[in-house]
């Protein structure tokens, strides 16, 4: 009876949902870990692993570090592997729970944002390999919680935290300098520009200066070779997608019925009058947008600002069903979401035999 009754008061917390969803992304990826076997990327940071340096010709250390002390820990088993980019998955749902949970939003919303991560192929995909973009991702949503929580509470000492996260972050994929500067942009465009005048903005932005050299002083010290690469890959490797086509590839590695949540959720940090309070981050993925857009990148260098979006369209959607008493839509786009995650998810990570996984595609 006493366990029972401990389950219940559990599953009655405002936070239960988020925390189920998350535990079950986490040991959906572990007890899929081994799959197709290592895949070619992991192979490479291996390799980085055993020749430790403050920065590589395509990618900064972080990763190089953390597959090292996996390597110490565990071993270099694909379980092993893979445990830390699961873990970080798992901390990127909880993490849209929290961020809805401080915009506002109840039970139904957190669990809702939470259940966009969980289902979104791109979050499946990243959270089933050792790669840089797993960790990319975690320190993406964890920075737009923390703005979360400055905006909101006012509190500009936070920027502090903002900068140690930032600084991580360009050590694990220097695009995370893209987040900064356009919320810097947003910041600018809005009544929010007040923070430029605070000592701890600056400070923040120090501390992520002052993590990030080591990596700027192995590119001096090296002749800036991740310049070159670049200008190589960018004249041979890229794809030239056009606006229509990365519009679409955006829909697609998201989830087709996460677009109403994602769209919902930039409107509301846009023009609702309650989002006023957050808009640089609806200023801050629009400028995203079009400048991946127009630079042809890579599909998946934006989705680590949808958990963010995901918040805000939960919260808006928990608003608009209260306003309307459409009761019935809660469980109906619930359902959708997990049947069409399930009909994704093999898609994204190693569920199937490859003859069917061939076919299945």
């Amino acid at each position: 009876m006493n366990n029972k009754l401990a389950a219940r008061q559990i599953l009655q917390n405002d936070f239960a949902i988020v925390t189920v969803l998350a535990l079950f992304k986490l040991i959906f990826h572990l007890a899929t870990s081994s799959g197709y076997g290592y895949f070619r990327d992991e192979l490479y940071y291996i390799a980085a692993s055993k020749h430790l340096a403050w920065g590589y010709v395509d990618f900064p250390p972080f990763v190089a570090f953390i597959t090292a002390i996996t390597r110490i820990l565990f071993g270099e088993s694909l379980f092993a592997l893979h445990l830390f980019p699961a873990l970080a998955g798992a901390l990127i749902v909880l993490l849209a729970g929290l961020m809805t949970r401080e915009l506002g939003g109840g039970k139904l919303a957190q669990g809702l944002a939470a259940l966009a991560v969980l289902v979104a192929p791109q979050f499946l995909a990243f959270g089933a390999l050792l790669t840089m973009d797993a960790f990319y991702q975690l320190w993406w949503a964890l920075a737009a919680y923390v703005v979360i929580l400055i905006f909101k509470r006012d509190d500009p000492r936070l920027w502090l935290a903002f900068g140690i996260i930032a600084g991580i972050g360009l050590m694990t994929k220097v695009t995370m300098a893209y987040f900064g500067g356009a919320l810097v942009v947003g910041i600018l465009l809005t009544p929010h520009r007040k923070y430029l005048a605070s000592k701890w903005l600056w400070l923040g932005g120090v501390i992520a200066l002052v993590i990030f050299s080591p990596y700027i002083l192995w590119q001096i010290a090296n002749g800036f070779p991740t310049l070159d690469f670049w200008k190589m890959y960018a004249s041979g490797k890229t794809y030239p997608v056009t606006p229509l086509e990365f519009i679409a590839q955006q829909i697609i590695i998201m989830n087709p019925l996460l677009l109403p949540l994602w769209l919902a959720g930039s409107v509301y940090y846009l023009f609702a009058r309650d989002g006023i309070k957050h808009r640089p981050l609806g200023i801050a993925y629009v400028i995203l947008f079009v400048v991946f857009m127009l630079q042809q990148a890579k599909s998946y260098f934006l989705a680590p600002a949808y958990p963010m979006l995901f918040a805000a369209g939960a919260f808006a959607l928990e608003q608009f069903i209260a306003r309307r008493a459409w009761s019935w839509l809660k469980p109906t786009y619930a359902t959708l979401l997990i049947v069409s995650g399930a009909l994704m998810a093999p898609m994204a990570m190693p569920l199937l035999p490859v003859e069917m996984f061939i076919e299945y595609t």
